[in-house]
């Protein structure tokens, strides 16, 4: 390592993006397992917040490790709902450069970073099949908290005609969430991810926020009372579905 260098971004340019992707497509198909590494998300946020983030370092997200101009290691690092809210996080290192201790720096770096903001738990997310993930897993000490599954949605199951025709019988209406749902989607949050709601309304998720980043949310109403809730995120011709609950009564 001659000429290796590390950058810390608060919001990724589109550069950067190119950048990691490129790493993870190596990184996923060499190990065979999956990343959670949010880039589409991280990328509404760097569009919402505008060119003046571009130089913030007030919240780091992005931590990069390059050896020139190859990024070699990246360690990302995600807040979903509010300033209190726990912070996910996941990375890679290039299969070519592993054991030479570029995660356990990008990880140091990161724990400065989970202490310095006062946030909540840390989440570790880690394919169970990537044997060097789950070893740092092990390393720093943490606790098995809950499983994820990517699921694909086959449309080959029902016809649009269908589809409507089930959710017509079923009484569902979803309508767009805006700021003044914030406070139910607070409390529903609470009760599908078994986390006490915040009062405070800067803990909240602002639903119009969050459209700027590509996710919008919806809410699940039944005779004009919401029941539920669900998160969709379009990107690039691809959907992927959130936070999806409903009430338990």
């Amino acid at each position: 390592m001659f000429n290796s260098s590390i950058i810390l971004k608060e919001t990724i340019t589109q550069e950067d993006y190119e950048h990691i992707h490129a790493l993870e497509k190596i990184c996923t198909e060499i190990d065979e397992t999956a990343l959670k590494l949010e880039l589409d998300y991280k990328m509404g946020v760097a569009a919402e917040q505008g060119a003046n983030c571009l130089n913030s370092i007030e919240k780091i997200s992005s931590f990069m490790y390059f050896e020139g101009d190859q990024l070699i290691g990246y360690l990302g690092v995600d807040s979903f709902g509010g300033p209190s809210a726990d912070l996910e996080v996941n990375g890679m290192v290039h299969p070519n450069y592993r054991r030479r201790g570029i995660y356990n720096r990008l990880s140091g770096l990161m724990m400065d970073e989970w202490r310095r903001r006062n946030s909540g738990n840390l989440l570790l997310l880690s394919d169970r099949k990537s044997e060097a993930g789950q070893a740092f897993v092990q390393k720093m000490g943490a606790t098995f908290k809950h499983a994820e599954y990517e699921m694909y949605l086959n449309q080959k199951k029902l016809t649009p005609e269908q589809i409507k025709t089930v959710i017509a019988a079923s009484g569902i209406k979803l309508r767009k969430a805006t700021n003044a749902d914030a406070k139910e989607v607070a409390m529903q949050n609470a009760i599908y991810f078994g986390k006490a709601a915040s009062e405070n309304e800067a803990d909240w998720i602002m639903p119009e926020t969050e459209e700027k980043r590509s996710m919008t949310i919806f809410m699940v109403e039944r005779e004009g009372i919401a029941i539920g809730k669900i998160h969709l995120q379009l990107n690039g011709g691809t959907g992927g579905i959130y936070g999806l609950g409903v009430l338990p009564e």
